[in-house]
């Protein structure tokens, strides 16, 4: 599973969420999305949360709480086999 971090409240931030097989969009700053992108994104079952922190928060907020960045999970899976 992984999370799409984003400031950028259009609707191609669903459609490359749904093309990149992405679990949630998490939308930084208070960034709002607008009626269309909510259709879209229950549509393609994609949730969509919001928060008031700035990304370089969010994203260390996350890590801290034990959520492993991609490339990281990545790493380990090819070192584990």
């Amino acid at each position: 599973g992984a999370l799409l971090l984003t400031g950028l409240a259009n609707i191609q931030t669903i459609q490359t969420a749904y093309i990149a097989e992405i679990n949630a969009v998490i939308f930084v700053r208070g960034k709002k999305p607008d009626s269309k992108m909510i259709a879209l994104a229950s549509e393609k079952k994609i949730p969509l949360l919001g928060t008031r922190y700035s990304m370089y928060e969010a994203c260390g907020l996350l890590y801290k709480m034990g959520l492993v960045p991609t490339m990281e999970r990545l790493k380990r899976e090819d070192e584990n086999g």
